[in-house]
């Protein structure tokens, strides 16, 4: 019986320096295997970085599509920015006009209001004198 019981001592003793052999092993390969993700990681970005930073925008299509867009954006702004100050003008010299005709024809409004007297009837003639306002815009 005695064999039997040294022989699972030595199957127990056995199998514990397997399981630390197996963990051990198995945390240098987890090891190499970082190393060698980080290492791939690493290069993969050095390379990503060099290719961009070397690249030479200005021969490309995209740049010349992006320069004559950004160009026809700032024309299409510096042009609506001068129809609005035209427009502005306009309004100001429309307002200027006005305020001048309505003075003109403040001034300028008689009313006459003449009575005679023809055989005891009364009669009253009121006479206004109207003004045209004439305006013009160039476009």
């Amino acid at each position: 019986m005695s064999t039997k019981k040294g022989d699972d001592d030595i199957r127990e003793k056995f199998v514990k320096e397997q399981l630390t052999k197996e963990k051990k092993l198995s945390l240098w390969l987890w090891i190499g295997v970082g190393g060698l993700g980080i290492t791939i990681v690493f290069f993969w970005g050095y390379s990503l970085w060099s290719n961009v930073s070397s690249f030479n925008w200005k021969k490309t299509e995209e740049n010349k599509i992006l320069k004559q867009s950004s160009a026809d954006w700032n024309q299409a702004f510096q042009s609506n920015r001068e129809n609005e100050l035209q427009n502005e003008l306009t309004k100001l010299q429309l307002k200027e006009l006005l305020n001048k005709a309505l003075k003109q024809q403040i001034n300028n409004i008689s009313t006459t209001n003449t009575t005679d007297t023809i055989n005891f009837d009364t009669v009253t003639t009121t006479f206004f004198s109207t003004t045209t306002i004439t305006t013009t815009t160039k476009k």
